[in-house]
């Protein structure tokens, strides 16, 4: 099954969401440990109309996905990391370092991606559940199988003949600090400016990654 993504334009206004830590999911919102808060401001994604994505069975249960995706742009207003109660440092003698402290935030501020971004290869994602083997040594485990390459079953020593590529091109945005989410009060403070030519990673068919829970 094949999905031509077209001439697509993706926004988005804004996302916050909390990372908390908790003994169980319906306890976790009411009564978790909240570890921070994090933010992400208006964000644009441009793909270009010659991008697809395949799916498709190899004859077993389970998925395998063949991309082809170019994104022209990708922007980000910011996104930051905040402490919502602070911290404070009553440093030694008189002078304390930072006193009836509130919330802070430290980030990226006017994050843009250029193009072309490109992500091309081929991947299939299985899951099973095991009462055998390293992941069961503490009982029947269920564990995400995603493994690299167009002949990830036929033939997993295909390696750099078979892989799975991600190109970016140049990546800029300003670090910032600030009391509040956006990064965007007249007192922010700009810690220095990010600016990365290009990255480009590949992934050599056969590579796999195992998720599960213990």
């Amino acid at each position: 099954m094949r999905f031509g993504l077209g001439s697509l334009q993706i926004t988005m206004g804004a996302l916050d969401f909390d990372v908390r830590l908790g003994t169980d999911a319906a306890t976790l919102a009411a009564s978790g440990n909240l570890l921070g808060v994090v933010s992400i401001g208006a964000m644009g994604i441009y793909i270009d109309p010659k991008s697809y994505v395949d799916i498709f069975s190899d004859g077993t249960c389970g998925v395998n996905i063949a991309m082809n995706i170019e994104i022209d742009q990708f922007n980000i207003g910011y996104v930051s990391w905040g402490d919502t109660d602070g911290v404070v440092n009553g440093g030694i003698g008189a002078m304390p370092w930072m006193a009836a402290a509130s919330a802070g935030y430290v980030g990226l501020a006017n994050l843009s991606i250029g193009g072309p971004i490109t992500i091309s290869g081929q991947l299939a994602i299985d899951v099973a559940t095991t009462a055998a083997g390293i992941y069961a040594a503490h009982g029947t485990t269920s564990v995400v199988h995603i493994q690299f390459g167009s002949s990830v079953y036929s033939d997993p020593t295909a390696g750099a003949a078979d892989l799975f590529q991600v190109r970016v091109g140049p990546i800029t945005a300003e670090v910032k600090l600030d009391r509040v989410a956006a990064l965007s009060t007249i007192n922010a403070g700009t810690l220095g400016d990010i600016y990365i030519s290009s990255f480009g990673l590949d992934i050599y068919g056969g590579s796999w990654v195992d998720i599960w829970a213990h």
